[in-house]
């Protein structure tokens, strides 16, 4: 019997030194544009098969208020997270 894929999605505030390096991650409700230089804000998405998980992410653009087509990994960024951040520009 083939194990079915198991997709989870959640919103992530990354905290960086000036060099880049991560500090802290948490999980946030819901998307925000940040005016900090360490502060980034991406979704996440943990897609596990039955024998591991496949994270990719997919970090917000402060200056477009959009985020990317594609994970990282190469997988879509499904709509609806899109239109989350649509709500942005309003």
């Amino acid at each position: 019997m083939k194990m079915k894929k198991l997709i989870e999605y959640s919103w992530l505030e990354e905290t960086t030194d000036t060099r880049g390096n991560i500090e802290s991650v948490e999980r946030i409700q819901k998307p925000y544009i940040s005016d900090s230089p360490v502060i980034e804000v991406c979704l996440k998405q943990d897609v596990w098969d039955g024998s591991g998980s496949d994270f990719g992410y997919a970090y917000l653009d402060v200056k477009t208020k959009s985020l990317p087509s594609h994970f990282d990994n190469g997988r879509k960024v499904p709509v609806k997270f899109h239109k989350q951040v649509e709500e942005l520009r309003k």
